[in-house]
């Protein structure tokens, strides 16, 4: 049994595990692409064809007034 991320629109959606990924997609209806530890998955990650990606999260830094 392997582990599936199912995408949609280049998006992880779900993550499954399957006998196969033929078997995946007929059940699901999406594409299926096969993630291990060494590449992993996870819901709301990109996929671009090749890889998933984690989405950049942009740090803002709180400034305070100075008061007087």
């Amino acid at each position: 049994m392997s582990n599936y991320a199912v995408i949609e629109n280049n998006k992880v959606i779900n993550l499954i595990a399957a006998d196969s990924k033929e078997i995946a997609e007929e059940v699901i209806g999406l594409t299926c692409i096969e993630y291990t530890n060494e590449s992993p998955a996870v819901i709301g990650w990109d996929y671009d064809g090749e890889k998933f990606i984690a989405p950049v999260i942009e740090e803002t830094v709180a400034t305070e007034e100075p008061t007087e």
